[in-house]
This record gives C-alpha cells, sequence and structure tokens, in this order.
C-alpha cells in the first residue's frame, strides 16, 4: 500500500468524523524517531537490526507515525496507524497503514469487538508497538532475528546467511518466530470477565503472526491466536498465548507443491511483569512447532517435509532511579534456540539507559553484545542511540 493511499483513507475518515453527530470527538497522536547506530563488522539488518552499510555509524530518521481515534460515541470508534520507516533500514521511503480497525464496546457489558487490522494479541511485546512504550530500542531476537524459513520458499539450508535466493530483488533471509510489528486482518474480541484481574482476547485473522507482509488476503491461510491476562496481585501481571495459522504464501516457487495448505506453525508462549518499587522485571518464553517444506537450492526442488522446533526466551531488569524522575538503567539476556541443525543458536545481552524529558521527549542509548552458536565470525555488537518526540 503507498503512502497516497493510506493518506487518502485517513483522511477520508478524518472527514466522516467531522461530518458525523456533535458527539463525534478525534484524537491525533504522533511519534518521530532520529537513531544513531553503530554495530560490528558483521552486522546484518536481518540479524542485529544494523544495515552492513551502515556499521561504520550513521545518524538519520528512523521512523514516522501518525495515530487517529475517531469516537463516534462512547460505544463505537475506529483506529489508525500511517507508519513511515526504512526499509531493511536503509532507504526512508516504507509508507504502510499499520492499523485500521473499528472498535465496538456494548454498553455496560464486558466485551469488546474489533473488526479490520489491529495489534495481535499474542504475547507481551506485541502490545508495545511505539518506542515510547519500549525500555529498550531494538526488539527481542523472536521478534526480530530470521530464521531459515521463508513464507515463499519454506526450509532452506543458511538461507540468506550463505545460500542466496532472490525473491522480488533481493535475497531471502527467512522469518522471525513473531514479526515485531505485530499487527493482523480480520476479527478480535476481547472479554473483561474480570475487570482489573482478567481479561481473554481471541482472534480469527487472515495468516500466522509470523508473517512480515500480511496486507495480501490468501484464502488458504488463517491464523487463530488467543491470550489470557491476569493480575494476581497488584504488582503482578501474568499471560498466556496460543497461535495456530498457515504463512506459506502463493508463489512461482512453490507452485509444484501438491498441498500448500498443510504448513503451519503453532506458538505458546507465557510472559510475565513484577514491580517492586522503582524495580520491574518483566519477561516471556514462547516455543515455536513448524511443519514445512524443505528446498533444494541446487535442485531447485522440495525434498521432503519436517517438523521443526524453536524456543526463545527474555528477561529484561529494570530499575528507576528516584533522584532523578524519568531516568532508568535495564539489562537483557535472552536466548533463541533451535531443535536439529536447521538454524543456529543465538545469545544476546543488552544494557540500556534511558530518560524521559518532560512529556514530549525520550532518549534512550543501548549496547548489545551478540553470539552465533558453532561460527567462527564475531562482529554482531551493535550500539544504538535514539531521540523520540512524541505528542
Amino acid at each position: 500500500m503507498n503512502r497516497n493511499t493510506c493518506l487518502v483513507i485517513l483522511l477520508g475518515f478524518y472527514a466522516l468524523g467531522l461530518w458525523g453527530q456533535e458527539k463525534t470527538q478525534i484524537e491525533l497522536n504522533g511519534t518521530a524517531d532520529v537513531e544513531y547506530l553503530r554495530g560490528g563488522n558483521s552486522s546484518h539488518y536481518y540479524l542485529n537490526g544494523v544495515h552492513k552499510d551502515l556499521k561504520s555509524g550513521a545518524v538519520r530518521p528512523l521512523e514516522l507515525n501518525l495515530l487517529a481515534k475517531i469516537r463516534f460515541n462512547p460505544q463505537l470508534s475506529a483506529n489508525f496507524r500511517v507508519q513511515m520507516e526504512r526499509d531493511e533500514g536503509l532507504k526512508f521511503d516504507q509508507v504502510r497503514l499499520a492499523q485500521a480497525n473499528v472498535q465496538w464496546n456494548p454498553q455496560e457489558s464486558p466485551w469488546q469487538f474489533t473488526a479490520g487490522r489491529f495489534v495481535t494479541p499474542f504475547g507481551l511485546f506485541s502490545n508495545l508497538q511505539l518506542s515510547t512504550a519500549r525500555t529498550f530500542v531494538d526488539v527481542p531476537l523472536a521478534y526480530g532475528y530470521f530464521a531459515n524459513i521463508s513464507e515463499q520458499i519454506g526450509q532452506v539450508d543458511r538461507l540468506g546467511n550463505g545460500t542466496q535466493i532472490p525473491i522480488n530483488g533481493r535475497n531471502e533471509w527467512g522469518i522471525p518466530l513473531l514479526y515485531y510489528n505485530g499487527y493482523s486482518n480480520g476479527l478480535k474480541t476481547r472479554w473483561n470477565f474480570a475487570p482489573g484481574k482478567a481479561s481473554w482476547e481471541f482472534a480469527l485473522t487472515t495468516a500466522s503472526p509470523n508473517l512480515p507482509k500480511n496486507f495480501r488476503f490468501d484464502p488458504l491461510n488463517y491464523g487463530l491466536i488467543t491470550r489470557l491476562k491476569l493480575q494476581p496481585k497488584y504488582f503482578w501481571k501474568h499471560g498466556f498465548s496460543f497461535s495456530h495459522g498457515k504463512f506459506l504464501q502463493a508463489d512461482l516457487l512453490n507452485d509444484n507443491l501438491i498441498d500448500r495448505s498443510g504448513y503451519k506453525q503453532t506458538l505458546l508462549g507465557t510472559d510475565f511483569v513484577l514491580g517492586f518499587g522503582h524495580f520491574e522485571l518483566s519477561g516471556e518464553a514462547m516455543g515455536a512447532f513448524y511443519r514445512v517444506p524443505t528446498y533444494s537450492p541446487s535442485t531447485k526442488k522440495y525434498t521432503t517435509n519436517q517438523n521443526f522446533q524453536a524456543f526463545s526466551a527474555w528477561v529484561d531488569a529494570k530499575y528507576e532511579f528516584p533522584f532523578l524522575v524519568g531516568t532508568y538503567a535495564a539489562w537483557r539476556v535472552e536466548t533463541l534456540q533451535f531443535s536439529g541443525t536447521w538454524d543456529e543458536a543465538v545469545l544476546r545481552n543488552s544494557l540500556v539507559i534511558g530518560a524521559k524529558i518532560k512529556d514530549f521527549i525520550l532518549i534512550r542509548s543501548a549496547f548489545a553484545l551478540q553470539s552465533i552458536q558453532h561460527s567462527n565470525t564475531t562482529g554482531y555488537h551493535a550500539w544504538r542511540t535514539s531521540l523520540t518526540l512524541y505528542f
């Protein structure tokens, strides 16, 4: 979807809100992110978030967001997010309508219904869409590290990093366990069956949540995504998530598959947030289970169907300095493990310091040290400093 289409749609609904009832309310918010980043000699956008052409250091705009909420009445609203970001960390021209949905909250009811394009309910991090909600600059490995499974091809050994398969003019690198942008198309419902204590979300979507580009509708693909959110104590929040869906997209590269509908991903996850005074501990663990075809680049044919498993976990320890309101320091340790030899395990440690200044400025500076198992290559570390302006 190009930027002109995004703007026309957003302005159309904005005009509709102005034309509507007197009770219609329109809320506009926005963010702008500028970043300095520097990476090690092995940096790559799909491995540690730093494009190889920027590893010597660069200052550049990173992302722009315009968010709109139109309240037609207390029960009915529409939500939009127009996003502009760098394509693979380089050209600042990727514009998309990341969110566009209608929400209905029946009066005096614990239910909420959403239709359109909305935030995926799976996991803790998917709800932290904007940089202002994130402790770190980068995303966890499960959301941003691209493994050797492609939505067009299936499983390929050393995909991208050794095996070069160009698709649409660029080499394919696979997909993450759960895509960081966290948006899906479909229907979603939330049930607050114990207000302030427990809620349940369930979504029917057009693909599993690991698909990076899911704007295109494919009748063979679907996703079931659900999350149970609990708050047993005022200082303790806990979540349990499940997802099952199809992700292999129609493409000339997989046109000779007899039945493309049998390739799926299942996700199981749990997450928590614990708060004690100025200290917060949060984390997430998830298991991913795949049924995929394996592709041989040498013969350009599929060999067999395989079941693969992956596991990822991360823990954040955050401390807010009481003597300087709005400042904090945090440490994250995370891992990404794979069954068998279909990909290599990853370990990452990150440190960050941040400060919220006034009510519209966020500054964060983070250093990440990353290693890949069974690899003699080093230099995946990255230093990222970001300035976020928001209103």
